[in-house]
């Protein structure tokens, strides 16, 4: 829609162009929508008699109108509704900067309507019909004409305080200069109800307050009014008809109907509650009491209706006479560091109480007392460990009341949950791990929990702690130990009070248990030890402190030491003190060397080379005997005679050869020639036999 403007300072007709997009099916072609976009229709507003519109300001002029005169009028908004028997209503709005805009209409029979608004409440409306067909171009005439806005004089309200629910009328008065319009009204209830429709209506509300109602009226040409009304709803407090007792005076221990009696205008629902002042309470309309205090009760009966200020009480008075028989209830005794605390529950009409003591049960009012005391009441300067018996009784105006049930309690001191365990230590052994740490006082048990790997706390299960250990701990594989493993280990403290804060972390390794044999005369090898562990080597001797008591032979002579323990911890003179100190025969011949890293020994020991060799007689003599001395160390030896080459002559296998090699005529060395020198080769082995061995450097002989 476009607004035509010219240079006048006002035109008496508001030029519209719509430009639609026709359903037709031919013209200049299809647009992006596939529709066909061809055709357009100005809408040309002829305005009523003695107006005038100034396009470039917008403003309206009348000759006639009081209210345009009182106040400038601009047009505020204008739309048009484009409908038709076949197509839904579209409405487009259209800016009044512009004065156009663009829609999809389909041709055919059109209906055009034309509201145009102003600032002073007048509108202006128009309509009339065209039949729209492919690619028409033309201008539309609309004569608009002025419509009035309905104005409220005013809003009536039978009653502006009624009761809740009660009904008052409402009632909007409204006038219209445009005598053929018809209003219609729409009320809002502001949280009451509204009944009815019309310019009068009926509304109630269901609690107490101040309400605000509106109203809205409209006369259907763009026109409306608004205004409210408030209305305060109040509530009427209940009214007490009466508060009844079957009986007024009593005994103590009666027993006493009461009724109370109540109506509210509202019709709210009433509640009742019941009070004696004494700490009684009841709940309904009719209850029951049980006297329990000579001389006069006023009992009161409570209704609220469950809105503000809508609380109403009334009361009837009895009058009891007898002593009080209430014992107190719910006393109860706790011992603490030579003293016992005791609590009961108020009596109702009690204004003290006696409280009587015994270091023995069966306290009665001969017992010893305490008078004028109230909950709770501290007994002090008791003996910790004597248990203590106590009852009380409640006195008010009419005396004392019977004894309440005895009760008891031990003092006893107060016990502190004990500190941390300190000097912890772990020692690794064999097969086992021993614990300890310093007592702590005041802790009648410890505990011990541990892993295998740092950052122990308490708490943990089976079977990674010992709920009750002594000290020193062994933990052993009994007990889950892992030897070989790390172990982390802290210890706790516990007595009466709890158990205490953790130990710091320590740690330790428990060693293989077990036996390393060596088969075999032991002459030659390489031997580890191990702390704490034994090995066995051959034969049965037995080293303490490093001193060998005993050394054996075997049937040939040959030595051995066996079942050395290593000490608890390794000393390298110690290791050379342990070989040094062997017994004779002396094992002059071998050469001990040993090494210590961390926890692990490594001794070594070499045999000597063959020595002591003896030849007699020559190649002239009817007998050559060659003599030779092993070492006492060797396991097994042999000889062979050579001449710069192979063996060509043997002593045969190796053997425990320790005596003299004899030739002679009636026992020739075969393959040697009488006057040629040989080389005599002398050779000793370990106890398995190994070819890791020692010989003489050859000696020459003349055969």
């Amino acid at each position: 829609m476009k607004v035509s403007r010219n240079n006048t300072a006002a035109v008496s007709a508001l030029l519209l162009t719509i430009v639609i997009s026709m359903l037709s099916g031919c013209g200049s072609g299809p647009g992006s929508d596939g529709l066909e976009k061809k055709g357009g229709i100005s809408l040309n507003l002829d305005w009523p008699s003695g107006y005038s519109f100034d396009a470039s300001t917008s403003q309206l002029s009348s000759t006639s109108s009081p209210k345009m005169s009182a106040a400038p009028a601009y047009v505020t908004g204008c739309s048009v509704t484009v409908s038709g028997a076949d197509m839904s209503p579209v409405t487009l709005d259209v800016p009044l900067s512009t004065g156009q805009v663009s829609g999809s209409v389909p041709p055919g029979e059109r209906h055009f309507s034309v509201v145009v608004n102003t600032n002073i409440g007048l509108t202006f409306t128009g309509s009339t019909s065209a039949t729209l067909v492919p690619g028409y171009n033309g201008v539309i005439s609309i004569g608009l004409s002025v419509n009035s806005p309905p104005e409220l004089s005013g809003i009536s309200v039978s009653n502006s305080s009624p009761r809740k629910r009660e009904s008052v009328t409402l009632t909007a008065t409204v006038a219209d200069q445009d005598t053929a319009d018809t209003q219609s009204f729409t009320w809002g209830g502001g949280g009451g109800s509204v009944s009815g429709s019309g310019s009068s209506v009926g509304w109630s509300a269901d609690k107490s307050g101040s309400y605000t109602v509106t109203v809205a009226a409209s006369d259907g040409h763009g026109g409306v009014v608004r205004g409210s009304a408030v209305i305060n709803v109040r509530n009427v407090t209940p009214v007490i008809n009466y508060v009844a007792a079957d009986m007024t005076t009593v005994s103590v221990g009666d027993v006493v109907n009461i009724d109370c009696s109540a109506s509210d205008a509202d019709g709210d629902r009433l509640s009742y509650t019941w009070s004696d002042g004494n700490g009684w309470v009841a709940s309904g309309a009719a209850s029951h009491y049980k006297v329990s205090l000579a001389g006069v009760t006023t009992l009161t009966c409570e209704v609220d209706d469950g809105d503000a200020n809508g609380r109403a009480s009334g009361s009837v008075r009895i009058s009891a006479s007898g002593s009080s028989s209430l014992a107190p209830t719910g006393v109860a005794a706790l011992g603490g560091n030579t003293q016992v605390t005791i609590t009961w529950n108020p009596v109702a009409g009690a204004t003290s109480y006696n409280l009587y003591w015994s270091a023995s049960p069966g306290v009665t009012t001969a017992s010893s007392k305490i008078a004028g005391v109230n909950s709770p009441h501290m007994h002090t300067g008791l003996s910790n460990g004597t248990t203590y018996y106590y009852a009380v009784t409640a006195v008010g105006p009419s005396g004392e009341s019977p004894l309440s049930a005895e009760v008891s309690a031990m003092p006893q001191a107060v016990v502190v949950i004990p500190n941390a365990p300190t000097g912890v230590t772990a020692v690794g052994g064999i097969n086992q791990i021993t614990v300890n740490w310093n007592l702590v006082p005041g802790a009648t048990s410890y505990k011990i929990y541990w892993l295998t790997s740092p950052g122990v706390v308490p708490g943990l299960s089976a079977p990674n702690w010992m709920g009750t250990a002594s000290r020193p701990f062994i933990h052993t594989t009994i007990d889950g130990l892992t030897t070989g493993v790390p172990h982390y280990y802290i210890v706790t403290a516990v007595n009466a009070a709890g158990e205490g804060l953790p130990s710091v972390e320590v740690s330790a390794t428990a060693v293989v248990a077990g036996v390393t044999t060596v088969e075999g005369h032991v002459r030659y090898g390489n031997f580890v030890f191990v702390q704490g562990v034994t090995v066995q080597l051959y034969g049965a001797p037995s080293w303490s402190g490093g001193v060998a008591s005993t050394l054996i032979s075997d049937a040939n002579g040959f030595y051995a030491f066996a079942s050395v323990a290593y000490p608890a911890s390794f000393d390298s003179t110690y290791i050379d003190l342990l070989y040094a100190t062997l017994p004779n025969p002396p094992y002059t011949g071998i050469t001990w060397g040993c090494t210590v890293a961390g926890t692990i020994a490594t001794c070594d020991f070499e045999l000597a080379k063959p020595s002591g060799v003896v030849i007699t007689g020559n190649n002239a003599n009817a007998n050559l005997t060659i003599t030779i001395t092993p070492p006492i160390e060797a396991y097994s030896c042999d000889a062979t005679i050579s001449q710069g080459g192979p063996a060509l002559a043997s002593s045969g296998a190796p053997s425990l050869f320790t005596g003299a090699w004899v030739w002679s005529p009636t026992n020739p060395i075969a393959g040697l020639s009488p006057g040629l020198t040989y080389d005599l080769n002398y050779h000793c082995y370990d106890t398995f036999g190994n070819t890791v061995s020692y010989s003489v450097t050859p000696t020459s002989f003349i055969y």
